[in-house]
């Protein structure tokens, strides 16, 4: 056997810790082929990360999974590929001008023969329905990662990003950013619906930030829930003052427009007693997204489940659906709530055997989860 070079064998040792990085953060990885063209191998092409509905025609809706953005124009029955090309996270649709729509990604992997390369691009716009897109991370830094983007409601031209390094904004859609607020990681953002210049923000350690003059000052105003991790904020469309913040420990409540919080619990998986503070370490109630419907029931992920709350207590939504093995565990993470038709959830199904993933599909329920039926998106053409 050849004896490989000190400089071969460190550059083997950074591809496989590259590898299992990827591994590590989801990334579904692919045999290099012994080609000159870079292969996309991450992230996972069949996964679903978010959907977003036209807001003005609600049987509209994008999905975004890790090869493209898929739109149905009937209310979810039968999908097509938009837009391939890209992997986002967080999707949203200018409310003015529904056919703009705003995309945040993570970094995107490739191999050639061995080696990796990563792509970052923060912000991609697309002003045709999705069919092309565009990249708009001027401003957005080296190595852009947008978690959330929320639009303003009166003024589209304003969008806000939460990055891993903190909370930009753009004041000419998307072209320029800046960045507002630097805290680091910020997994959620959303705006008052009837003020505009009101935002909320959360993330890792840091609670939740509010701003009132449209981000140009941020002041924490959850003093009794800072030590968990703030990864899904929703503010209650019937009445903008109360706010509703899913955390490590489970899912707080404000009336007062997030001044004072309050654990809203009954119902939910009962947190293990770890030795460390509440909301540190406790995967039983880490809630990851809130929604509410337009009859105002509220749903909620959490750990790996889906759970319901009417009459002031939260209820396990069993998704009834075949798993491909007996000896997989499932997964269930709620993407949408209709916001025109009460009900009507959006679910992607996944599955683990111990190390590994499965992929289970998208299903649609629209009787509040007690039936389910699949949902088939079109096969996408390749990644370039």
């Amino acid at each position: 056997m050849a004896r490989m070079s000190r400089k071969t064998m460190l550059i083997g040792a950074v591809a496989a810790l590259a590898l299992l990085g990827a591994l590590a953060a989801g990334f579904v990885l692919l045999r290099p082929q012994p080609t000159d063209a870079w292969e996309f191998i991450g992230p996972n092409r069949t996964e679903i990360w978010t959907l977003a509905f036209d807001p003005t025609t609600p049987t509209t809706l994008y999905a975004g999974t890790g090869d493209g953005v898929y739109k149905s124009e009937d209310g979810g029955v039968t999908w097509r590929i938009a837009g391939s090309g890209l992997s986002p996270r967080s999707l949203v649709v200018d409310p003015a001008t529904p056919t703009t729509l705003y995309a945040g990604e993570y970094s995107r992997l490739y191999s050639r023969e061995g080696e990796l390369r990563d792509e970052w691009r923060g912000v991609l716009k697309s002003e045709d329905g999705g069919a092309t897109w565009r990249v708009m991370n001027n401003g957005l830094g080296e190595r852009p990662e947008v978690d959330a983007l929320a639009l303003d409601p009166m003024n589209s031209q304003i969008v806000y990003a939460g990055t891993r390094r903190g909370i930009y904004r753009s004041d000419d859609g998307g072209a320029n950013w800046r960045l507002i607020e630097p805290t680091g990681l910020v997994s959620t953002l959303v705006i008052d619906p009837m003020s505009p210049t009101t935002l909320y923000a959360g993330g890792s350690w840091r609670g939740v930030l509010k701003s009132e003059d449209g981000g140009a000052t941020w002041r924490q105003i959850s003093d009794d829930l800072d030590r968990a991790s703030v990864r899904a904020l929703l503010i209650d469309p019937a009445n903008p003052r109360v706010i509703f913040a899913g955390t490590d420990a489970g899912v707080y409540q404000s009336e007062d427009g997030g001044e004072t919080w309050r654990a809203v619990n009954d119902g939910l998986p009962e947190a293990a007693d770890n030795g460390l503070p509440e909301g540190v370490g406790q995967d039983e109630r880490r809630v990851t997204a809130l929604f509410i419907d337009p009859s105002g029931v509220m749903y909620a992920n959490v750990s790996d489940d889906i759970y319901r709350r009417a009459e002031r207590e939260w209820r396990k939504v069993e998704v009834a659906v075949p798993a491909p093995r007996a000896d997989v565990e499932g997964m269930f993470r709620l993407l949408a709530v209709d916001p025109r038709t009460p009900a009507t959830l959006y679910v992607a199904v996944s599955y683990r055997d111990g190390i590994s993933y499965l992929d289970g599909g998208l299903f649609r329920s629209a009787d509040g989860g007690v039936t389910w039926q699949p949902i088939e998106l079109a096969q996408a053409p390749s990644i370039p």
